[in-house]
């Protein structure tokens, strides 16, 4: 028989500690991704979705993964896919975009 020296807690107590750095790192992509066909239109967010967003060279960096037949095209209108972004949070939230091909399932 094992030995227990730590109190048991309850569920409720734990939770908001798994959750909160989770909502914290991933709120803004999950934000993205729900209004994705509402920032861009129709011809673009039916080839393209976002992966993640991360730090490269000190600048905040949205990863979008785009169908390879359509890649020249959206990396062609990147300007104005980070402009929309931009404009739906209000403030300039995303300095550089990278695109990465990928078959995407719809």
């Amino acid at each position: 028989m094992i030995k227990r020296t730590n109190k048991t807690k309850s569920i409720s107590s734990i939770i908001p500690n798994v959750l909160n750095p989770v909502k914290k790192k991933s709120n803004k992509i999950m934000e993205i991704k729900l209004n994705w066909n509402k920032i861009l239109n129709d011809n673009l967010s039916k080839f393209s979705f976002p992966n993640k967003i991360y730090k490269f060279n000190n600048k905040k960096t949205l990863e979008i993964s785009v169908q390879e037949e359509k890649l020249i095209e959206i990396t062609y209108n990147s300007d104005f896919i980070k402009r929309e972004i931009n404009r739906f949070y209000g403030h300039e939230h995303i300095e550089l975009i990278k695109f990465k091909k990928k078959s995407i399932k719809y």
